[in-house]
């Protein structure tokens, strides 16, 4: 399957942001792409989710609690990732 042309622009734009590529280690896999979002952008990470929904599997969007400090509250972290793209 291959990105469309608006699915480049949108990759684009987030890599210039806070996007990233990963790749596994000791393995000959393409990279996969990631973003983390803080808790008061749910509703954008969805929608980034969603846009990029056939590129992900089911736990492609996940979320969990962090704590900045040991005296500090915790807070939600969402992430999305793509699988991994052989072409």
């Amino acid at each position: 399957m291959k990105f469309s042309i608006y699915l480049k622009q949108v990759i684009h734009g987030l890599m210039l942001g806070d996007g990233h590529l990963h790749k596994k280690k000791n393995t000959n896999n393409n990279p996969y792409y990631t973003q983390t979002f803080g808790q008061h952008y749910e509703l954008f990470a969805k929608h980034i989710f969603e846009t990029f929904k056939d590129f992900c599997t089911a736990k492609g969007f996940y979320s969990y609690l962090v704590q900045s400090g040991k005296d500090s509250p915790f807070y939600m972290r969402y992430i999305v990732r793509t699988v991994s793209n052989s072409e």
